[in-house]
């Protein structure tokens, strides 16, 4: 039909599905203009099909967070050569987490303004913000040891 956008998915990965729309969604129209049903629209599945993978909203928001630290974490580890001293390392991780903010905001707001309970609802996020936090402590505590 004239006006319909083509569905995009076609009995593969639903979950993987749903994160990669909800990010696009987000990146669109930002965390408070994105709900499942528009998303659920735009996969071309039911309106409950994403409640066959997350319990709720937040759940996918957890997820869309998890995979936007995972990027965050890549673009860090870009940044930085392990051959070089810990000073620069750190600084171009500083880098690397402004570039992120600003290239990738809808991500950043996922995951920095959205709020979620990282340390107990959601373990795969709480494990993605440490594996973050992990790689900048260690290049500081090479810095400041002790």
């Amino acid at each position: 039909m004239a006006g319909e956008q083509p569905r995009r998915y076609h009995h593969g990965d639903l979950k993987a599905a749903l994160i990669d729309g909800a990010a696009e969604l987000i990146a669109e129209r930002g965390v408070r203009g994105f709900s499942v049903a528009e998303l659920s629209r735009r996969v071309g599945v039911t309106a409950a099909a994403p409640y066959r993978h997350f319990a709720n909203r937040d759940e996918l928001l957890a997820a869309v967070a998890v995979r936007a630290l995972h990027e965050f974490e890549h673009v860090l580890a870009a940044q930085a050569s392990e051959e070089d001293p810990p000073e620069r390392r750190l600084a171009a991780m500083a880098s690397g987490y402004v570039r992120f903010a600003a290239e990738q905001r809808p991500l950043f707001s996922v995951v920095f303004d959205v709020g979620l309970d990282k340390k107990h609802r959601y373990p795969q996020l709480r494990q993605a913000y440490e594996d973050v936090e992990s790689m900048i402590a260690g290049c500081v505590g090479e810095l400041c040891p002790g």
